[in-house]
Parts: structure tokens; C-alpha cells; sequence
């Protein structure tokens, strides 16, 4: 059985329990902002999530962070262009 706790166009935080097994447990599913302006949101959504309950873990996310500066200054062409310059070494 699922029960939802809680969503928000940022995330979906659910409680499971299995057919004979006494424990519950928790997920938290979490979309972070390609914008540096809502990021924060995310985390501090995060932050407080963490003090709901006391119940075994997993979170899983796409927290859209920039690994490699070539992501923010070009896109996705960018990308691409390191792409194919990789392929020839």
C-alpha cells in the first residue's frame, strides 16, 4: 500500500508499506529548477522533508546541477560539439 504525504510541482513524498512486513518506509521523489533562482527552494524543500517522520529513506532526484561549464554557456549544442570532439580522440 502507497499513501501520499505530500507533492508540489518540486517533488512527491510517499509512505509504503508491504503486504506482510510491519515496517513502513519512505520516498521522495525531487525535480530541481533548471534556474538558479528556484534551487534553493529545492534544497530547503529537502532540508524540511528530512524532519517528517522517522522511517527508512530513499530519495531519488534530478537536481539539474551543471557538471561541466560548457553545459551553461552553450546548451545543448555545446554538448554535442564535445561529443563529436571526443569521438575523433
Amino acid at each position: 500500500m502507497v499513501t501520499l504525504r505530500s507533492y508540489s510541482k518540486w517533488h512527491v513524498d510517499v509512505l509504503a508499506k508491504e503486504n506482510g512486513v510491519q515496517e513502513e518506509w519512505r520516498f521522495t521523489g525531487l525535480y530541481g529548477s533548471p534556474y538558479v533562482r528556484d534551487q534553493d527552494v529545492v534544497w530547503n524543500l529537502l532540508k524540511r522533508l528530512s524532519h517528517e517522520g522517522n522511517f527508512p529513506w530513499l530519495v531519488a532526484s534530478d537536481f539539474n546541477e551543471i557538471m561541466y561549464s560548457f553545459e551553461k554557456q552553450e546548451g545543448i549544442q555545446g554538448i554535442k560539439k564535445e561529443w563529436r570532439y571526443s569521438e575523433r580522440q
